[in-house]
């Protein structure tokens, strides 16, 4: 999901102090409207529902609103407008097209009269700030199907929206055809058309990944696969060659072999391109690189992720899906249970290979003062973290 960025204002002549001008948008993913709901527009029997758009100024700067939505200022090509006007500090408005919208609100006031009188002018823009997206129920109907969904004729049907002009923004193609090829892996069943489905659903999914920028599978149904795809890497790829049992670590008696190594590195590069808590996996990366002696690149590797950790908080309410965190960007995110066991053996293995060659007091305030919380309920990693760092305990 792309963080959108408010762009400082231009004032026009001497305002004494900057202000911003900042606007929410809710939602920021939609549908566009229905040829019958066009002629409802029209005809003033419209009805607000999920293809309604909210722009509201919620800086407190008054004045005459301007908004652009896309590069248009007047509501028709790809957008209509519900509200009565388009100028005021509030407007509402339904799309016409699938896209990635981004909006600017320009607003103009004056200060003094006569010939004191001065002219400013505030702007804040969000970039992609909407998503208006299709819905696909043909494809919807092939995964649902009983007792067995097509796979194959979903990966079919999914690329045939995925390669048209108008749906190459759109990441729910990609997403279909993720579940498609993980359907004919989990399967096993043999497709002389497909050679590796396993690494065609991960890149199908990095692809819908890249251009999902608002949130499209934060949806429950792509949320509930990307948890499913994500314990296939790490459960069955990763966790089986480095832990004692699953959610069970001991990186003081851990050996792997070179072999092993390889294809540790190669999953844990999968993982990275589907999930949405990478930094927990870099962390096992940099593990690796210093068990292969790679000490330049470990510390590459943990000289970029561990101050980005100490930023992150994590928040007491939990989702579904995962437990709930405030990024480095303020954005929030969901660490999946495969996130926080990829997170917990990174920093019980991050701070064992450390402790080798530096002080446990520095370690632990470095970044296991910041982390070692979220895990404090966890046996494995408190019988761990009190064992080898008694002072920080105390």
């Amino acid at each position: 999901m792309k963080i959108f960025t408010i762009t400082l204002l231009l004032v026009i002549c001497g305002f004494s102090q900057a202000q911003t001008v900042e606007f929410a948008v809710t939602p920021r993913v939609g549908q566009p409207l229905l040829p019958n709901e066009k002629e409802d527009l029209k005809a003033k029997k419209f009805k607000e529902n999920n293809n309604v758009v909210t722009l509201k100024n919620t800086s407190g700067i008054k004045g005459w609103h301007r908004w652009r939505i896309g590069n248009d200022t007047v509501p028709g090509k790809n957008w209509e407008l519900i509200s009565k006007t388009k100028s005021g500090d509030e407007i509402k408005v339904a799309f016409n097209k699938v896209g990635n919208y981004s909006v600017t609100l320009t607003v103009f006031n004056s200060k003094g009269s006569g010939d004191d009188k001065e002219e400013f002018e505030f702007e804040g823009e969000m970039e992609d700030a909407i998503t208006i997206r299709n819905v696909y129920p043909e494809l919807a109907a092939i995964y649902a199907q009983k007792p067995r969904p097509d796979y194959l004729k979903l990966i079919k049907k999914s690329d045939e929206y995925r390669i048209k002009e108008k749906y190459r923004t759109d990441p729910t193609p990609n997403l279909f055809m993720a579940k498609g090829y993980f359907g004919i892996f989990k399967d096993g069943k043999v497709e002389e058309e497909i050679e590796n489905p396993f690494e065609d659903a991960i890149s199908a999914f990095a692809t819908a990944k890249e251009l999902d920028l608002n949130g499209i599978i934060q949806d429950d149904e792509h949320q509930v696969f990307l948890n499913e795809l994500e314990k296939a890497i790490f459960s069955d790829h990763i966790e089986v060659q480095i832990a004692v049992n699953e959610n069970e670590f001991d990186p003081t008696t851990l050996k792997i072999s070179a072999e092993d190594m390889e294809d540790l590195m190669m999953h844990m590069d999968y993982y990275s391109q589907v999930s949405y808590f990478p930094l927990a996996v870099n962390l096992l990366q940099a593990c690796i690189e210093q068990c292969k002696n790679n000490k330049k690149g470990a510390k590459a590797l943990w000289d970029a992720t561990i101050p980005l950790l100490s930023k992150y908080k994590k928040l007491d309410e939990e989702t579904p899906f995962g437990a709930k965190f405030i990024d480095e960007n303020g954005k929030m995110l969901i660490a999946s249970p495969e996130d926080m066991k990829a997170l917990k053996y990174g920093l019980m293995w991050t701070s064992y290979l450390k402790s080798m060659g530096e002080e446990k007091a520095s370690i632990c305030k470095s970044f296991l003062r910041d982390t070692a919380p979220w895990f404090i309920d966890d046996k494995n990693f408190r019988d761990y973290y009190e064992a080898q760092f008694t002072k920080c305990v105390e």
